[in-house]
């Protein structure tokens, strides 16, 4: 690649540059209008028309106003995409009612599925426990109260090594 660049550079340098296509090529007529004594200097290049300000700023204008219609059809339509989510919802059946951060990283939801709810343990590695919280409290009184009074008492029986050593200290 630099031994193609490195020739193309020294072929330009040695040769020059190419005329271009549109220039006048020299006739006998430019050759005897030089060689004569009194050299005319009277050539004007024919410009080219000045470019028109008023329609390039029309087109400016115009093209500035439909790009920001474009933006802004852009953020009605993504409008949906851009709000964020409502709080609380009532028609969906999951809801996060609470949530406590604990520490680091770590945080508790309590959420409601319909009529259950649910206690979430969640922390960096993401769900550590799932437990499903009875009905009503009261409930669970109940029947904590009802399971202690039909079991019978629990006697705890002394053992020999205990008592042994309860002698044995006295």
């Amino acid at each position: 690649m630099r031994r193609i660049l490195l020739f193309w550079l020294l072929l330009l340098t040695v040769v020059g540059p190419l005329p271009a296509a549109d220039a006048p090529s020299r006739t006998a007529e430019n050759a005897a209008a030089a060689s004569d004594d009194g050299v005319d200097f009277s050539y004007s290049p024919n410009w080219p028309q000045p470019p028109d300000t008023s329609g390039m700023l029309l087109r400016l204008g115009f093209g500035t106003i439909a790009t920001l219609g474009l933006c802004v059809g852009t953020l009605v339509l993504g409008r949906r995409w851009l709000q964020r989510p409502a709080a609380h919802i009532t028609s969906r059946k999951l809801q996060i009612e609470e949530s406590i951060v604990l520490g680091h990283r770590a945080t508790l939801f309590l959420v409601k599925i319909g009529e259950c709810h649910l206690v979430a343990g969640t922390d960096a590695g993401g769900l550590k426990s799932l437990i499903v919280l009875p009905a009503t409290f009261a409930e669970v009184l109940d029947q904590q109260v009802e399971a202690t009074e039909s079991a019978p008492p629990v006697s705890v029986p002394m053992t020999s090594a205990v008592v042994g050593n309860a002698s044995r200290a006295a």
